[in-house]
């Protein structure tokens, strides 16, 4: 059981809108006991971080990010979510305009933005690849998201310092914000027959695969 389990439970539909720097991403699903079932699993890019790199997100990266919010809540709320919780990341910890978005978002919706610190956004990274199940022995979990999405003068320099800084981290569980690219649907099948249902989730080796691809990529020029 995940945590808080007690025993079986009836089927509610649960959403959450993640609007991080890169793409506002919302997942709808029919949660019961500790499985989720996705009935919506969608990503619009936003380039929010390149934008809070320079301090501010700007009134027309704001109005875009309420926009594509409301959008996605009024979508869980068709699929019969009660409630919808959004959070928010690394740009809205950067961006001095951070609380004007929050109250654009509540004016507009009645949603509210949680900005989570550091400490909580890596937590629910590791809740959220282990199911909230007891970690028995020590795990290294590393949240990729994406090495390079939009065109910026100082683009190719990021991407190689965050592969020099991914190369030097010994993560045991990965996750990126593309399901495909770290296997997320094909893990969670196979955590549910696993002995230990996070051992599908250990993998070093991919890990590893998905930065050397990166830095091919970068080494023909392929900066996307």
């Amino acid at each position: 059981m995940g945590l808080g389990s007690t025993g079986a439970t009836e089927p509610v539909v649960r959403a959450a809108i993640d609007c991080g720097a890169n793409s506002v991403h919302v997942l709808v699903a029919l949660a019961q006991d500790d499985r989720l079932r996705p009935l919506m699993d969608e990503s619009t890019f936003l380039g929010l971080g390149v934008a809070a790199r320079r301090g501010r997100l700007g009134e027309a990266k704001i109005s875009e990010l309420v926009a594509t919010v409301v959008r996605y809540a009024d979508a869980a709320r068709r699929l019969g979510a009660g409630e919808v919780v959004v959070a928010g990341t690394d740009p809205f910890r950067r961006a001095r305009d951070a609380p004007a978005a929050v109250t654009e978002l509540q004016q507009a919706a009645g949603l509210e933005l949680a900005i989570l610190s550091v400490e909580e956004e890596a937590l629910l990274t590791l809740l959220g690849v282990t199911e909230g199940r007891q970690v028995e022995r020590s795990l290294s979990v590393c949240d990729i998201g994406v090495l390079a999405t939009s065109r910026y003068p100082e683009q190719a320099a990021d991407r190689e310092r965050s592969i020099r800084v991914l190369r030097s981290l010994p993560a045991d569980i990965w996750v990126t914000n593309h399901a495909r690219a770290w296997g997320r649907y094909r893990k969670f099948a196979a955590s549910g027959t696993a002995k230990n249902p996070v051992d599908p989730f250990i993998d070093p080796e991919g890990y590893r695969a998905y930065i050397d691809a990166a830095e091919a990529e970068l080494r023909q020029g392929r900066v996307h």
